[in-house]
């Protein structure tokens, strides 16, 4: 007799729990008078054996990579489907392959020696400790103090607050490791949750709906979900180190700024992977809130919002990097209303329905996509009175009043030299892909913007880079092969309307001509060898 997990074969609809059944098997070795019969393999033997040779070595396995995890999972599953064609079974040699890589992603062994959190909760000693079941705390929520090293494994259970404070505060110098192990990642259900802030240095404002960090914080699994605050209604990190290479921040608000996270002035975040959805803040950054040095992202923040600027992302100062593999999806900002002096009438200003950049905030695109990202306002990708630095991504299917894809506002500037800016709407104003309202424009490289469109009453018409009267283009290097930018201005006729910077000391105009296409039918674009520039002139 041997055993094998059951679980993982039975319908998904009927799994409940995070660690896998086993179940007695027995298979024959013989006919009935013990003569053993070597036969040819079957084809489902032959199937089996190849599945079970192709899984992963215990060694190379990451537990909270999900995207393999879900991968493993359907192919032990299609596995056990064969053995029911294999009159004899597997054998326990390849039964025992199976167990390993199982046993890798959910060590049961391990999660057992874990100790347990105190239903009171209260300070937690170093150590590492695991759900055995839902735990709503009573009276006081959790502290990691300073110099202690925790990790808690949710293990599919919900870590419930007191509703009077963060759910989790990590005191400076401390570290925190949250985990929620399972081998399924559906079976992933552990969370945090119940959270309503900590008061802000004896101020009325609370912080940290679900996590206060001052210390360091690795968010490997788990969900810090429905939790509230002014600031940081999911997580607050105002001087510590965030951290988050899985799991999922859902469904927090924030009173004020940072629905999903607010990383304050002195504090990191860096989002490796995970996801960040349905935040929502009642003024600024429904998912992140970033007013520090750097915050790194190539993880998913979807679904955000806010009641003023930054449904995705809000950066007030420093930097915030998208890399590879970044998404910034369905976000919404509604933006600024700014009310006529004299009247009741309003008008929105501002949004950025992915991406707000205040005067002294950068956005460095190096990959990733800005995509079906709104506002009523304007920027319904990026809206930007910094600096963005694109290099390498998509910014597709945003829209706006005005700068579908990007707004660049007074005193920002956009340098771009690579990535694409397609398939974005200006609804009411102009500038379907870009709109150059009173910043700066800079290209070189294999910059597009393309298939971008304004909506009038007449219909939809091509818009890519818009340029108001004055606006020019300046050309900070060559633009090269792959480069394809649609130009849109106001309506000039008789003159030639100038559209680059003029060029003392370079001849970059003189090859970006042919990259630089008119989205006015009549118009042509031509360079000038004179002025060494760049013109529109109507043909």
């Amino acid at each position: 007799m041997r055993r094998k997990n059951l679980a993982i074969i039975t319908s998904l609809c009927v799994v409940s729990a995070i660690a896998l059944t086993v179940a007695a098997v027995v298979h024959g070795a013989g006919n009935q008078n013990g003569a053993v019969q070597t036969l040819a393999k079957t084809g489902p033997e032959i199937q089996a054996e190849k599945m079970i040779n192709e899984l992963p070595a215990p060694s190379d396995i990451d537990p909270f990579d999900e995207v393999t995890a879900r991968t493993v999972f359907e192919t032990i599953k299609a596995i056990y489907d064969l053995e029911r064609q294999i009159p004899a079974g597997l054998t326990v040699e390849q039964e025992t392959v199976i167990n390993e890589v199982i046993e890798a992603y959910c060590p049961s062994d391990e999660i057992a020696k874990m100790e347990t959190i105190p239903v009171s909760g209260g300070v937690l000693s170093s150590g590492s400790y695991a759900l055995k079941e839902d735990l709503e705390l009573n009276g006081l929520d959790i502290t990691i103090p300073t110099g202690a090293d925790v990790v808690i494994e949710l293990n599919g259970h919900k870590l419930i607050g007191t509703g009077q404070s963060s759910v989790i505060t990590v005191e400076s110098g401390s570290t925190l490791t949250l985990k929620d192990s399972s081998f399924y990642p559906a079976f992933r259900t552990g969370a945090v949750a119940g959270g309503t802030g900590s008061e802000y240095s004896g101020s009325a404002l609370t912080v940290g709906g679900g996590v206060c960090v001052s210390g360091t914080f690795y968010m490997l699994g788990g969900t810090v979900k429905d939790c509230t605050a002014d600031s940081g209604g999911g997580i607050y990190v105002p001087d510590g180190r965030f951290r988050m290479s899985g799991g999922t921040i859902e469904g927090c608000t924030a009173a004020v700024n940072g629905g999903g996270v607010y990383v304050g002035l002195d504090g990191a975040f860096e989002m490796t992977g995970g996801v960040l959805k349905n935040c929502s803040a009642l003024n600024n950054g429904g998912g992140i809130y970033s007013n520090c040095k750097m915050s790194e992202i190539t993880g998913t923040v979807y679904g955000c919002s806010a009641a003023a600027n930054g449904g995705g992302i809000y950066i007030l100062n420093g930097t915030v990097l998208l890399g590879e593999g970044a998404a910034v999806e369905n976000c919404f900002a509604a933006g600024m209303m700014l009310y006529t002096d004299g009247t009741e009438k309003s008008i929105p200003w501002d949004g950025g329905g992915g991406v707000f950049a205040a005067p002294d905030g950068t956005l460095r695109m190096n990959g990733g996509m800005i995509a079906g990202c709104a506002t009523e306002a304007f920027g319904g990708g990026v809206f930007s009175y910094g600096r963005i630095i694109y290099t390498k991504g998509d910014i597709t299917g945003c829209s706006a009043s005005g700068g579908g894809g990007i707004l660049v506002a007074d005193g920002g500037e956009l340098a771009m030299n690579g990535g694409t800016i397609t398939g974005c709407r200006a609804k009411n104003g102009n500038g379907g892909g870009v709109n150059c309202s009173e910043g700066t424009v800079k290209l070189e490289g294999t910059p597009i913007i393309t298939g971008n469109n304004k909506v009038s009453v007449t219909g939809e018409t091509s818009s890519n880079l818009y340029l108001p009267n004055g606006k020019l283009i300046l050309l900070s290097g060559d633009m090269t092969e792959g480069a394809s930018v649609g130009i849109s201005t106001p309506p000039f006729k008789g003159e030639d309307m100038q559209i680059t910077e003029t060029e003392t000391d370079t001849s970059f105009y003189a090859s970006a001509v042919q990259y630089l296409i008119s989205d006015t039918n009549g118009i042509d674009v031509i360079s000038d060898i004179c002025s060494g520039c760049v013109l529109l002139r109507d043909g």
